[in-house]
């Protein structure tokens, strides 16, 4: 699975158009060191293409991966070098966000802060799979090994321990099904998706 899912992702440093994109509604990479500057959520999701893709190139690249993974730290977001995120992440408020080692964050997905994807047990490997177009409000955790299908939407302040079903609302601790995501939102991120291939 993991060979399937790296072969998915390709490079961390795929994506970055689109996390510019989705950041900052600019698509030109002569915006980006702009956009670096004045832009926290796209300086976040920079730093760990960038570090990840260190991480992933040898001894060296792994001990220079520690520089730009602390000041993400420094800024409240531990997203581990380990994490398979694909393109497109938004982080509208990217704070107290913690997604651990084994976590696999698909295409065009939306954070807000406080969100927490991590195991459910101490001594667990299992870490959940966010499906894509999927959007997790504010302080939010997903725990083990589960998936939240494509185009789900998790409520503010949610605890998430099973599987979630593509095109739902949940919310509450612990999460239930309160509902369908709206059809035209369902349709507008399929759209995204797709001109994003």
């Amino acid at each position: 699975m993991v060979i399937e899912v790296n072969q998915q992702f390709g490079e961390p440093s795929m994506g970055l158009r689109e996390d510019l994109v989705v950041n900052t509604g600019k698509s030109s990479f002569l915006f980006a060191p702009i956009a670096y500057l004045i832009s926290p959520s796209f300086r976040v999701v920079a730093r760990y293409r960038i570090y990840t893709m260190l991480y992933r190139s040898g001894v060296i690249g792994k001990i220079l991966h520690k520089f730009l993974w602390q000041h993400n730290c420094a800024v409240g977001c531990y997203i581990s070098p380990k994490v398979q995120i694909g393109p497109g992440l938004k982080l509208p408020h990217p704070t107290g966000i913690v997604l651990g080692d084994g976590a696999i964050v698909k295409s065009n997905v939306t954070i807000y802060q406080g969100v927490t994807l991590g195991i459910a047990r101490p001594g667990e490997n299992s870490y959940p799979v966010i499906g894509d177009g999927v959007t997790i409000f504010a302080n939010s955790t997903v725990l083990g090994g589960i998936t939240v299908g494509d185009n789900a939407i998790i409520a503010a302040h949610s605890v998430v321990t099973k599987n979630v079903p593509a095109g739902a609302v949940v919310g509450g601790t612990p999460a239930k099904v309160i509902g369908p995501r709206a059809a035209e939102v369902v349709a507008k991120s399929e759209i995204q998706h797709s001109t994003n291939l």
